[in-house]
């Protein structure tokens, strides 16, 4: 089973960048979209989708709860997400490309504290001295 780890790789989220963790491929694209956290996780999800063979089976660990619970049917609160009917349009995207493909996809949420990633991405910044722990 492949594992990849994924991040909206900016804190304006204009990009992401996954890594394949078995073969250590790595991968960081950005948009000239002005695109949220959320949609440029959504994005970098169909990426990997895409970049995966057919029939393949994954584990994908985002560091957006956001998506995590969209792509898993669960409910967001009132105020989670902005552009919840864009998401909602990558998500479908995302199912499309699994169901095409035959791929068999966990996706699963970690805490961008604890993300993997999280010291890997330079161009993750700090954007709110109070949020980020100190290490």
């Amino acid at each position: 089973m492949k594992k990849f780890y994924l991040a909206d790789s900016v804190p304006k989220g204009c990009g992401w960048t996954w890594i394949r963790m078995d073969k250590f491929v790595k991968r960081t694209k950005t948009s000239e979209k002005d695109l949220l956290g959320d949609e440029a996780e959504y994005l970098g999800l169909i990426d990997i989708l895409q970049y995966l063979d057919r029939g393949s089976r994954a584990v994908i660990i985002l560091s957006s709860e956001v998506v995590w619970r969209l792509f898993n049917g669960r409910r967001l609160g009132p105020n989670q997400a902005d552009k919840p009917e864009r998401l909602r349009k990558l998500r479908d995207e995302a199912r499309n490309v699994i169901r095409k493909r035959n791929l068999e996809v966990e996706v699963r949420y970690v805490d961008w504290r604890s993300h993997p990633l999280r010291r890997m991405v330079r161009s993750w910044k700090r954007t709110d001295e109070d949020d980020w722990p100190t290490d």
